[in-house]
């Protein structure tokens, strides 16, 4: 298993510019990765930049340590060793989708309730998530790895047949 989520800022085409991606494998061991910025400020139309001040992720477009063009990457090698790959909503799922053209499950469709309702008080934020913890990839990333982990726990109860019991 491994868990996907990122944040991400509009790009000049309209197209989504991740800043920071974080997996969660199903060991929980986390990778967490700051992408540079794929071009110049200055290269976005006036709408793009006034739109990505105003949604406010958190994350700033000079943010990053990681080159962008190693993006699809490293995707590809967190992703490689997983039998399946999750995502947090249609539009990540999508996304990710497309970098390493292969299933990605969105994981509200197995009913996963929004982050704002997985409460774990214990996850710190990263540097990029001082604003708010529901655009923190990292706590976003956790959190929905950790009730995935009691999903796939449940299953594994709910589809045992009651067995009988011996006196």
């Amino acid at each position: 298993m491994s868990l996907f989520d990122f944040t991400y800022l509009e790009g000049k085409d309209g197209e989504l510019v991740v800043k920071e991606l974080v997996t969660v494998d199903s060991h929980n061991g986390v990778s967490s990765y700051v992408f540079k910025r794929p071009y110049s400020w200055e290269d976005l139309s006036l709408f793009n930049v006034r739109l990505n001040e105003a949604i406010d992720h958190g994350c700033n477009w000079n943010d990053g340590f990681v080159p962008y063009s190693d993006l699809e990457n490293v995707v590809h090698c967190e992703a490689s060793s997983a039998v399946a790959v999750y995502c947090f909503g249609p539009l990540k799922k999508e996304f990710i989708s497309s970098l390493i053209n292969r299933t990605v499950i969105d994981i509200t469709k197995l009913g996963c309730p929004p982050i704002a309702d997985i409460n774990l008080s214990t996850i710190s934020y990263t540097f990029a998530c001082h604003k708010s913890k529901l655009v923190c990839a990292l706590r976003t990333a956790y959190s929905v790895a950790q009730w995935l982990h009691f999903y796939t726990v449940s299953l594994q109860y709910v589809s045992y047949p009651a067995q009988p019991t011996y006196h």
